[in-house]
C-alpha cells in the first residue's frame, strides 16, 4: 500500500487529513555503529572508575566510623587507608555521582541509538506523495484546512462506526459514504455528526446492503438535487454553493454483478446532472468495475461520453488474493482540482478492506463570521434594587 497518505490517528486522515509522518527514517549506517562502539567503550571505562571509587569510598567510610587503619582488599586492588580531611570525603563524594551520571547518561545513549527511529525532534516532518497527483503541491495541513475537500468511502455499514467517523471529520467538509446498510427507521439522530447537517441518505429497503450516505459541513450553503436521482439508483446528488460557485456532488454505489439496466440508470443520472449547466461535478463512489484492468468497461465509456477524468490511480479495495480500483472520483472540470489521492484505511489490521479517496479543489472554505453579543456582569449587580424589583411585582 504504497504510495498512501497516513492517517495520524489523532483525529484526522491528515487528520486524514493529508496526513504526515511521525519522526524521520534513519538506517543503522557505519557512523551509527561506530558512535555505538564508542560509547559502549567509554561506559565500560567509566564503569570500572566508577567500581573502584565506590572501593575507596567504602574504605573512607570504615576509617570514618571505625577510626582504625586497616588494609580493605577489594577484587584484586588493594588499598593503604590514609587519615583524609572532610575535603576528601566530599571530593569522592561528587566524583561518584559524576561518574554514576555519565555512566547512566552513556547507557541511555546506546539506547536510542539501537533503536534507529528516534528523530531528536519528532513530529510532522513531510507529506507522503501520492502515484498519481502532486501530492508535493499539498505541502501542509494548512491546504486541507483552506480547500473544499471531499472524501468517499465504502464504510459497509455506518451506525456502528458513527463514532470513528466522527473523529475523522474535522478535515473534511463533504463526506460521502457507500454500502451505509441503513434502514429507514434508523433516524437521522442517530447517525448526525456535529458540525454538520443531517444527512442526505438513499437507503436500500427491499434487502439488506447497499445505501448511499452524504455529509455537508454546516458553513456550506447546500440542498439536495433529488431531479437527479432516479427510483432503483442508490444514488444521492447534492448542490453546494462554495462562495459563488455551485459544485454538483453525486455519491453512487453500484452492487457486484448488476444488471445491464442498472448502468443505464447511472448513465440517465449523470446525464441530468450533465445538463444542469453547472460546470463543476465531482462523482464519486464504489463501482465495482476495476479500472486497473485494462479490459473496456461501461465506466470508461461513460467517461467518455461525459467528458469525465478520473482521478484515482492506485488500488482502493484489498482482498487475501487480489487489489483493484473500484472506489472512484471522476470530475467534468479537472482545471479546479487541487489534489486527489487514496488514504489510509479506518480500520487497520482487516483482511478485506476499502481505502478512503480524498480530493481537494481549489475553492476556498468560507471564513466563519464573528458575531456580538451581550454579555451580563452581574459583579456590578445592584443585587438590593433587584430585589426590591421583584416585590413590587407578583411572580405566582
Amino acid at each position: 500500500m504504497s504510495g498512501k497518505l497516513k492517517s495520524d490517528g489523532l483525529g484526522g486522515f491528515l487528520g486524514v487529513s493529508q496526513t504526515l509522518k511521525l519522526g524521520a527514517d534513519k538506517r543503522f549506517g557505519n557512523r551509527i555503529f561506530l558512535a555505538c562502539l564508542l560509547s559502549v567503550f567509554i561506559m565500560i571505562f567509566c564503569s570500572l572508575q566508577l567500581y573502584n571509587a565506590m572501593g575507596f569510598s567504602l574504605v573512607i567510610s570504615l576509617q570514618h566510623n571505625n577510626e582504625i587503619y586497616r588494609h580493605v582488599k577489594l577484587s584484586h586492588h588493594s588499598y593503604k587507608i590514609v587519615p583524609v580531611s572532610t575535603r576528601n570525603v566530599m571530593f569522592t563524594r561528587a566524583c561518584i555521582t559524576a561518574l554514576f551520571t555519565t555512566d547512566s547518561f552513556l547507557f541511555l545513549l546506546d539506547l536510542l541509538i539501537l533503536c534507529g527511529d528516534i528523530h531528536p525532534n519528532p513530529g510532522p516532518s513531510s507529506v507522503s506523495s501520492l502515484a498519481d497527483s502532486s501530492l508535493s503541491s499539498m505541502a501542509s495541513i494548512e491546504m486541507l484546512s483552506k480547500h473544499l475537500s471531499i472524501l468517499h468511502l465504502n464504510i459497509q455499514s455506518l451506525l456502528p462506526k458513527t463514532d470513528l467517523i466522527r473523529c475523522e471529520s474535522d478535515a473534511y467538509d463533504i463526506m460521502v459514504f457507500s454500502e451505509s446498510w441503513l434502514k429507514p427507521d434508523i433516524s437521522d439522530n442517530d447517525i448526525q455528526i456535529d458540525s454538520f447537517l443531517p444527512p442526505f441518505r438513499s437507503d436500500r429497503c427491499n434487502r439488506l446492503g447497499g445505501g448511499v450516505v452524504i455529509y455537508v459541513r454546516d458553513t456550506y450553503l447546500s440542498r439536495r438535487r433529488t431531479d437527479l436521482e432516479i427510483r432503483d439508483l442508490e444514488a444521492v446528488w447534492v448542490e453546494v454553493t462554495v462562495r459563488t460557485k455551485k459544485v454538483l456532488i453525486g455519491g453512487f454505489y453500484r452492487p457486484p454483478n448488476s444488471s445491464v439496466n442498472y448502468f443505464h440508470l447511472i448513465s440517465e443520472s449523470i446525464d441530468r446532472a450533465h445538463n444542469t449547466n453547472i460546470n463543476d461535478i465531482i462523482i464519486v463512489g464504489d463501482f465495482n468495475y476495476n479500472m486497473l484492468s485494462n479490459e473496456n468497461n461501461r465506466v470508461k465509456d461513460l467517461m467518455q461520453l461525459y467528458g469525465l477524468k478520473q482521478l484515482i490511480k492506485e488500488a482502493t479495495h484489498f482482498t487475501e488474493y487480489s487489489a483493484s480500483l473500484i472506489d472512484l472520483i471522476m470530475v467534468k472540470n479537472e482545471s479546479n482540482i487541487l489534489t486527489s489521492g487514496v488514504a489510509d484505511p479506518f480500520i487497520s489490521d482487516q483482511i478485506r478492506y476499502h481505502c478512503p479517496t480524498v480530493v481537494l479543489l481549489k475553492f476556498t472554505r468560507p471564513t466563519l463570521r464573528s458575531y456580538k453579543r451581550k454579555i451580563w456582569n452581574y459583579a456590578r449587580a445592584d443585587f438590593d434594587k433587584f430585589r426590591e424589583i421583584l416585590r413590587e411585582h407578583d411572580l405566582v
